[in-house]
């Protein structure tokens, strides 16, 4: 068969091993993505030959699981469907983490290290890390954690990267910008009443904030449990930070209403951005 008509072709009949390797092969060669179901010695080649080879586990050969990237425990078809939306979902999670852990972990740490440099005093002290520590890692694990449904169905993306370089642009980007608000926001609280404090607590209102507003925007609001990680993280901020109780052993002075208003702003501004970003520098 020549190329131009088997690329248009549904169904192969009558092929023998050496043919359906040939029809793997070509496959391949248009830039299709190409998975193969085997169980016999037979299909070792084809197996071996495809993106992705698929072999029975019960009545499976031995070397047609040794060359398959996946063995079907069941030898249930339908299983393959289940496992490659459950798959997709599984990399969407890991990716979005990645994202979030990014877009915090860059503000954190260029701020921490410019602002001494600038002159002024140490940004964080350790109970404000582990205060941190404490949103960061619920945030990361749980909030990112979605069921796989029928939108991961469809046709499969050839060949997609991790994190490529629209995605690194954009997070550095934003990274960036909200490091600029976190050095601004302390050097302004400084400023407005020459209280080392009141810098810290407006910087790490505005990192609690930036936390929950990603975990949020991240997840399109559809996942509950980001949903209450970020109402959480909100809240025990606001009393961390509120509470003299909780305040002066932190080192922090609590806030006025304008504070939190330029907090809320800054807060809102940085995702309206990274959804501008999303859109105009979109790799996916």
């Amino acid at each position: 068969m020549a190329n131009p008509e088997f690329r248009g072709a549904d169904v192969v009949s009558a092929a023998i091993p050496f043919k359906t390797s040939v029809v793997v092969a070509l496959k391949s060669s248009f830039g299709e993505l190409v998975a193969v179901t085997g169980d016999g010695v037979n299909d070792v080649p084809a197996l071996k030959a495809a993106d992705i080879g698929i072999a029975m586990g019960v009545r499976g050969s031995r070397s047609a699981k040794e060359v398959s990237s996946i063995i079907l425990g069941d030898d249930n078809f339908s299983t393959i469907v289940n496992a490659i939306r459950e798959g997709r979902q599984l990399f969407s999670n890991l990716r979005l983490s990645f994202e979030y852990l990014l877009l915090f972990h860059i503000p954190l740490v260029l701020s921490a290290a410019v602002i001494p440099l600038m002159g002024y005093p140490l940004l964080y002290l350790p109970a404000h890390v582990v205060w941190l520590e404490l949103i960061i890692h619920p945030t990361a694990l749980f909030a990112f954690q979605q069921a796989a449904t029928s939108e991961n169905d469809g046709a499969p993306e050839r060949r997609v990267s991790f994190f490529d370089k629209i995605d690194t642009l954009r997070v550095l980007i934003v990274g960036l910008a909200v490091t600029t608000a976190l050095i601004i926001s302390f050097v302004t609280g400084l400023s407005e009443s020459s209280d080392t404090n009141h810098g810290r607590a407006k910087v790490l209102a505005l990192l609690s904030l930036w936390s929950a507003g990603l975990a949020v925007f991240l997840t399109k609001g559809t996942s509950r449990t980001a949903n209450i990680i970020a109402a959480a993280s909100v809240l025990s901020s606001v009393l961390l930070i509120q509470t003299k109780w909780f305040a002066e052993p932190l080192h922090l002075t609590p806030l006025h209403g304008l504070d939190w208003l330029k907090v809320c702003g800054t807060v809102a501004a940085a995702i309206a951005m990274l959804l501008i970003l999303r859109k105009r520098l979109s790799s996916r």
